[in-house]
């Protein structure tokens, strides 16, 4: 049973391509809804980065729908480890997940370390789509 004022962490499956993400998603019914890009891959980080975690954990606190991932290759994601195009392709598969959960427009956007050129990129490439997205 959950109490009002807990906070339950959902698992979260996150299709790209023939792959399959993992994520942690929180339930939550303010505006915007909060993805968290982790480190990439090659500076050794994951969804249970701790300032990520708890970031996501202070936005969902207040009411805001959160998901954070690994990108394929870490952790339980499959597929290999990437860079580039294929962290773009992650991100993307990422936000579309939580704008769609969230039924929401646009979303914020926390990128950590090297993630932080991935959402730049990404946000680019969203506006285009009319994928209205605060990046």
């Amino acid at each position: 049973m959950v109490l009002k004022g807990q906070f339950l962490e959902r698992s979260t499956l996150i299709p790209v391509g023939s792959e399959v993400m993992e994520g942690v998603a929180h339930r939550g019914d303010e505006r915007p809804p909060l993805l968290v890009l982790p480190p990439r891959p090659e500076d050794g980080g994951g969804m249970d980065h701790v300032i990520g975690a708890e970031l996501a954990f202070a936005a969902a606190s207040a009411g805001h729908p959160t998901l954070r991932f690994n990108y394929r290759g870490v952790g339980g994601s499959q597929g290999e480890r990437g860079s580039g195009e294929a962290l773009l392709q992650d991100a993307e598969a990422a936000l579309g997940v939580v704008l769609e959960n969230a039924r929401s427009p646009a979303a914020a956007v926390a990128a950590l370390h090297g993630s932080a050129r991935v959402a730049l990129e990404a946000s680019g490439r969203a506006i285009p789509r009319r994928r209205a997205c605060a990046w």
